[in-house]
């Protein structure tokens, strides 16, 4: 971090934020809003909230968020491509530039790894966060309020941390590839490819570069959203989610 801000500038450190905060806004308020109808779905009718396993608590927050990057995955390549550059290209160029060089599909260049890494994410996240959240009130740990909301969006980020910087450097190798003529880059036929590659020629220890501060982003984020999120939503519905 420090060496990109002095040889780049400060501001280098926020390359992408347009569509990054596109990506973020409209990816996670989709995941949120389709989380529960899936959850409840693949737990079947008749089961209590309180009764749904942590397990399908888990596979419904990855589907939702599989689901929801799908749609989304386009503004994901920009903001790569814009962070992995020199300078600082306008979104206007590098939509002409991933357009020019692959057409359209070009901007769903990565969306397997993509999805990957969103269904872990959010299993993690959302899926997590509500298991957590409800084994702690149903063990009578905290009750439903600030600090069950705290610890079980703490142990979220976590999770999310460890489980998903595999895939997010999976995803991001494969990005970087849309609508780049550069020949230094390795050029990954997928997601399998890419794993492969990357393990036999860099080691394990490839995959969790950039682990330290995605964690304390991860933690970070998980923590002021979802308790942002309860609040706001008590404040509209009169309860917690």
């Amino acid at each position: 971090m420090w060496a990109i801000a002095r040889e780049e500038g400060s501001l280098s450190l926020w390359k992408g934020i347009e569509p990054a905060l596109l990506r973020q806004i409209s990816y996670t308020s989709v995941s949120f809003v389709i989380y529960a109808p899936i959850r409840d779905l693949i737990a079947g009718q008749g089961v209590r909230k309180e009764d749904i396993p942590f397990h399908l608590r888990v596979l419904s927050g990855g589907c939702a968020g599989g689901i929801s990057i799908i749609l989304m995955n386009p503004t994901d390549v920009i903001k790569t491509r814009m962070q992995a550059s020199r300078g600082q290209p306008s979104i206007v160029s590098l939509l002409k530039d991933v357009y020019r060089s692959e057409g359209a599909l070009g901007f769903w260049r990565g969306w397997s790894p993509n999805v990957a890494r969103c269904f872990v994410g959010n299993a993690a996240e959302i899926g997590c966060y509500d298991g957590f959240k409800n084994h702690i009130i149903k063990n009578n740990v905290f009750s439903d309020g600030p600090m069950a909301h705290f610890a079980a969006s703490g142990g979220a980020g976590i999770v999310s941390a460890v489980f998903s910087t595999p895939v997010d450097v999976v995803k991001t190798r494969i990005m970087n590839q849309a609508g780049t003529a550069d020949q230094s880059l390795p050029k990954y036929k997928g997601v399998v490819d890419a794993f492969l590659r990357i393990s036999r020629h860099e080691g394990f220890g490839a995959f969790y570069k950039g682990f330290w501060p995605l964690a304390f982003r991860k933690v970070l984020w998980t923590v002021v959203y979802f308790m942002a999120y309860e609040r706001a939503l008590k404040a509209i519905t009169g309860g917690y989610s």
